[in-house]
C-alpha cells in the first residue's frame, strides 16, 4: 500500500502529478497509465468529464471504483498539437463524486523533442550538424537583479541548412536569443545568453537547452555557473 503515497481526496496515487516523460513532437498520442486506489469508505464515480488542453486526453477505468479497488487513469498527449520544445507543464481537472474534493486537479509534465527517423550513414553525412563553441560557461561574479550577458558562437558543420528550433533556459533568470535561427553549411552565428540572478545569493548553476534539426544531436545543452556576491 505504501506505493500509493499521494492523496487527492479519497484517491491515492503513486505521485500527485502525471509525468509523461519524453514526448516526441509528432501527430500521434503518447500514452501513459497511472494507477489509482480508492482509499475511502464509499465507491467513487468518475463522470467521464475532464477539463484540459486539446492535446491532452484523459480516460479513467473503471468509471465506478469500489472502496479498496484499484483503477487506471490513461493520459494521452499529442506533442505536435502542443508544438513547444523542452519541459512543459499543463493542468487537467477530472470530475468525480468523491465527497472529499470532487474536482481533482493534476499537473501533467512532459519533455518535448523532435523525433528523427533512423538515417543511413550516407544521409547522416549530408545532414546539418550543430557545434556549439562552449558546453560550459563561467559568468564569474554576478550582481543581484542585474543581467550579465555572454555570447556563444554556433556552427553548422554539416551539409544541409541548420535550423535552431528553440532555446530554453531552465529558469526564468535565463533568457537567450540566436542572431540567426537558420544557417547554411559552414556558416556560424551567435547566441546571446543573459543571466539575471534576481535575488539569489551564492553559487548559481543554470543551463540553456538548444533544440535543432541536427539529427544526431537534436538536443544540446550549455551549462553555466556564476557567483552572486
Amino acid at each position: 500500500k505504501i506505493q500509493f503515497q499521494a492523496s487527492n481526496g479519497n484517491l491515492r496515487l503513486k505521485s500527485s502529478s502525471f509525468n509523461m516523460g519524453k514526448v516526441f513532437i509528432k501527430d500521434e498520442f503518447t500514452v501513459r497509465d497511472f494507477q489509482v486506489l480508492n482509499a475511502g469508505p464509499k465507491a467513487i464515480t468518475f463522470s467521464g468529464k475532464y477539463v484540459g488542453p486539446a492535446y491532452i486526453k484523459v480516460d479513467v477505468q473503471p468509471k465506478v471504483l469500489p472502496p479498496g479497488a484499484k483503477g487506471n487513469i490513461k493520459v494521452s498527449y499529442n506533442g505536435k498539437m502542443k508544438g513547444s520544445y523542452g519541459f512543459q507543464t499543463d493542468n487537467v481537472e477530472i470530475f468525480t463524486d468523491d465527497e472529499s474534493n470532487s474536482t481533482k486537479s493534476f499537473s501533467v509534465y512532459a519533455t518535448l523533442e523532435d523525433d528523427f527517423p533512423q538515417l543511413t550513414a550516407e544521409e547522416l553525412s549530408k545532414a546539418p550538424q550543430l557545434r556549439v563553441q562552449y558546453s560550459t560557461l563561467d559568468f564569474g561574479k554576478l550582481t543581484p537583479h542585474t543581467a550579465s550577458v555572454r555570447e556563444v558562437q554556433f556552427y553548422n558543420m554539416g551539409k544541409k541548412e541548420l535550423d535552431i528550433k528553440s532555446l530554453q533556459g531552465n529558469c526564468a533568470c535565463v533568457t537567450a536569443s540566436a542572431e540567426k535561427t537558420s544557417i547554411k553549411p559552414g556558416e556560424s552565428a551567435s547566441i546571446t545568453i543573459s543571466l539575471n540572478p534576481q535575488d539569489r545569493k551564492g553559487s548559481l548553476q543554470k543551463a540553456l537547452t538548444i533544440y535543432s534539426n541536427d539529427p544526431q544531436n537534436p538536443v544540446q545543452r550549455i551549462t553555466f555557473s556564476g557567483y552572486v556576491e
